[in-house]
């Protein structure tokens, strides 16, 4: 018999295999027309080509509070190894669907592995989520925030302000 996990695993007689959905089953809800227009604007693709010009094949980052692992795959596929069974992560997920095809990059859901909050946890995210969408950033904390997350600069390279730049595409 399988006993309860406290970390959101299996309950009692419960085939492990059970609680995981990946790839295909993934259901990613359809996106409201503002929501679809913000995630194909030109600053859409601009930040997310940004992000695959800083990061080499095989890095992986933390996205959406930290609950979807992103990993660069190639030049222009990003794939999606985790995600949290978190209502928000999957709007998040469409919103970077839409992104990518706006962008020409493919985003591969095949193998994402979702993963059960643990109790309370949703009740903290909504609550978290609500007091950030209730606040409007300046352009000045925005663009504070990107720099504190950009990589250091290469070994011998120069970055007078911790930001490193993307590449051009074409």
């Amino acid at each position: 018999m399988v006993s309860e996990d406290p970390t959101g695993g299996p309950k009692n007689g419960q085939n492990p295999l059970e609680n995981l959905a990946v790839g295909s089953l993934l259901h990613l809800p359809e996106l409201s027309a503002k929501d679809h227009a913000r995630a194909t604007t030109e600053e859409a693709v601009a930040w997310l080509w940004g992000v695959l010009g800083r990061w080499r094949p095989g890095d992986l980052w933390n996205d959406f509070e930290g609950l979807i692992t992103l990993q660069k795959t190639s030049l222009d596929t990003v794939r999606c190894v985790r995600v949290h069974d978190y209502g928000g992560c999957y709007w998040y997920l469409s919103m970077l669907r839409a992104t990518c095809s706006k962008a020409g990059i493919t985003l591969d859901l095949h193998m994402t592995l979702v993963t059960p909050l643990m109790a309370g946890e949703d009740e903290w995210l909504n609550d978290k989520l609500a007091a950030e969408q209730s606040r409007t950033p300046e352009p000045k904390q925005v663009t504070a925030g990107v720099k504190g997350d950009s990589l250091p600069p290469p070994k011998g390279g120069k970055d007078n302000d911790g930001y490193n730049v993307g590449m051009e595409v074409a």
